[in-house]
């Protein structure tokens, strides 16, 4: 051999070989999921089920009221799509989805079990998983989480399981180990988890709601969703934040999500003056909403000043307590009397020039079918009740109205089951009128009853009034303080009442809470139904999270973006432009916002890529050069 000729010779470290021996065995991911991935879900539910109504019942008005974007996949009618593992988040939207596989063959399980590996997430709300032999039904839930079964046992007693060995995320907003009775007992699919799956909350003895991983993929089950029925628990009573948050948790990041922002408002019944309160409260970023007992109304020009500068919004809500605006105590008043009574009202606003509030709510939610032309002549868009109009509030049913009420309610309207209406109201006799006014109303009425009720007892009013605005916070809905002025603020000292508003104010900080008026909170809401997440997709070469909402929105509107960081979920809001039709908003991700275990788990890396990355890791290559 020639000695002038060059030789390369290479030589491999051990550790290096060893983990090149091992990529076979590695995850590699689909190739869909190369460099693009979708940050919205997919529902799947099956139409021909018995169960299927189930999900638009009870599943949908979660998922809308939260707004997670989502497309529905009627696996009777279309297969599971190919794509599944491009998707963030899969979720069972029903129970029986489909137990003899008459729709949802092995190969289609395997495309779910297979995109969870890949790390799209899963919610399952399927509850029926095995037969009574204690079979399981399903191949692709014993590959997620690897569950066992056992004879099905009622209980009513839930209880919060604060130190999970993973998916904390999903109850970090309950009370520590927090224990709740539900009104009647339900019967879960009883459940035995293997060691990696943690039980996050318990009915009995047993898992109701159920975390695990698999592969890069998280999963979540609910062994029941019984409690949703009004009859049994309900929305609103302190297990909607396990919804949002079971979603996220699960969801493969980035997510989005519209979500209401952590608004906070104040709504003031009754109210006469003299405004020292509202000072108070303005002292510490509150702007409440008055309704006005027109004919008794002092200190005007304090009202004035208040109302110029935002920092209070004013509405009729009675001429006094006993002398209605709207209604009278057995239905309409005649057309003549409302319009006299609209003069007069308008002729007190003109006069002492305060605008009127968009948002009105009247006395004792009495409020006639004949009013509705005036209000918008008024200018009013948004009304709080919890009645059909023309009805009396005594004994009446309450309002079929969404989020959470379109199909039942728990109890009449007076009753103490906590509320929260946000829907367009329907005026009987008036169809010419129908979707013109929007109805927004948070009561948390479970605690003390109808109203938040403060007293010169600090502490205790304190704590009500915490409680009451940690509810809807947790759940997403507008947090309303809800209290009347001549019953209850009127009784209470100056000195008492700042502390009292600095207690809830503290109380209530580490949601970053938002004080607005209700005006502009229902104006959001409102927005946050015409304005949808129709899709979203991340570029993950270019760091770039493109989201397309349809509909329209009037405002400006922002949505969350989840990301996983440094072991926890952290989240952002993104603006979104008032707009009509569709819009297309595009966010550029910083690099610290999604973790190498996500990048690793979307780039697809063929076997020679993730040879090169392990031989970096490892030590290298290296090279000797030899003469001869």
């Amino acid at each position: 051999m020639s000695t002038n000729r060059r030789t390369l010779r290479t030589t491999i470290p051990l550790a290096v070989v060893a983990a090149l021996v091992m990529l076979p065995s590695m995850e590699t991911p689909v190739s869909s999921q190369a460099f693009t991935t979708r940050s919205d879900s997919v529902v799947l539910v099956n139409s021909a089920s018995a169960n299927y109504q189930e999900c638009a019942r009870y599943i949908q008005p979660y998922l809308d009221h939260f707004g997670v974007p989502y497309t529905v996949v009627d696996i009777a009618a279309t297969p599971v799509p190919a794509d599944l593992a491009s998707y963030a988040l899969v979720i069972v939207g029903h129970s029986q989805l489909d137990p003899l596989h008459a729709y949802l063959d092995a190969t289609e399980q395997q495309l779910i079990s297979n995109a969870v590996n890949q790390g799209t997430g899963l919610l399952n709300f399927d509850n029926v998983l095995a037969d009574s032999s204690f079979a399981p039904y399903y191949q692709y839930v014993q590959n997620v989480f690897g569950f066992g079964y056992a004879t099905a046992l009622g209980s009513s007693g839930v209880t919060i399981n604060s130190s999970p060995i993973l998916g904390n995320y999903i109850v970090a907003a309950q009370p520590t180990n927090a224990s709740y009775a539900l009104q009647a007992a339900i019967t879960p699919v009883r459940v035995t988890l293997p060691s990696q799956a943690a039980a996050l909350v318990n009915i009995g003895t047993d898992p109701l709601l159920a975390a695990t991983t698999y592969g890069q993929g998280r999963a979540v089950q609910w062994t029941s969703y019984d409690w949703m029925h009004a009859d049994v628990w309900g929305p609103v009573r302190g297990f909607d934040d396990l919804i949002w948050r079971g979603i996220v948790w699960a969801a493969r990041k980035p997510f989005v999500m519209q979500g209401l922002p952590p608004f906070v408002t104040m709504r003031v019944d009754d109210v006469t003056g003299l405004f020292w309160w509202v000072d108070t409260a303005n002292q510490y970023g509150w702007k409440p909403w008055g309704g006005l007992f027109l004919n008794e109304v002092q200190d005007i020009p304090h009202l004035k000043t208040l109302v110029d500068a935002g920092n209070m919004t004013v509405a009729i809500h009675s001429r006094a307590y006993s002398d209605f605006f709207y209604m009278g105590c057995c239905g309409d008043f005649s057309d003549q009397i409302v319009d006299q009574y609209f003069v007069e009202a308008t002729a007190w606003h003109t006069t002492n020039q305060i605008p009127i509030s968009k948002y009105v709510v009247p006395h004792y939610y009495r409020i006639g079918t004949n009013v509705f032309s005036h209000l918008r002549d008024w200018g009013v868009e948004f009304v709080g009740t919890v009645i059909t109009p023309g009805i009396d509030y005594w004994n009446a049913p309450r309002l079929m109205l969404g989020p959470f009420n379109r199909y039942e309610t728990d109890c009449n309207a007076e009753c103490s089951a906590p509320i929260y209406y946000a829907d367009y109201l329907n005026i009987p006799g008036h169809p010419e009128l129908n979707g013109q006014f929007f109805n927004l109303l948070t009561e948390i009425r479970d605690i003390t009853g109808y109203e938040w009720a403060p007293d010169n007892d600090v502490g205790p009013t304190i704590n009500r009034g915490v409680t009451w605005l940690k509810r809807a916070l947790d759940g997403m809905d507008l947090a309303t303080l809800m209290t009347h002025e001549v019953s209850y603020i009127q009784l209470i000292s100056p000195s008492n009442w700042n502390a009292i508003m600095a207690g809830v104010t503290n109380g209530i900080a580490s949601y970053q809470p938002e004080y607005v008026t209700i005006d502009y909170a229902a104006q959001y809401v409102r927005a946050m139904q015409t304005a949808n997440i129709a899709s979203g997709f991340y570029d993950w070469g270019a760091q770039q999270l493109s989201t397309t909402l349809i509909g329209a929105a009037d405002i400006p509107t922002r949505f969350y973006v989840f990301t996983d960081s440094n072991g926890g979920i952290r989240s952002t809001f993104v603006n979104v432009p008032a707009f009509s039709n569709s819009v297309v908003v595009n966010y550029s991700m910083t690099p610290t916002a999604i973790t190498l275990k996500a990048l690793t788990a979307t780039l697809h890396l063929d076997t020679l890529m993730l040879g090169l990355l392990a031989l970096v890791i490892f030590g290298g290559l290296i090279i000797s050069v030899r003469r001869r």
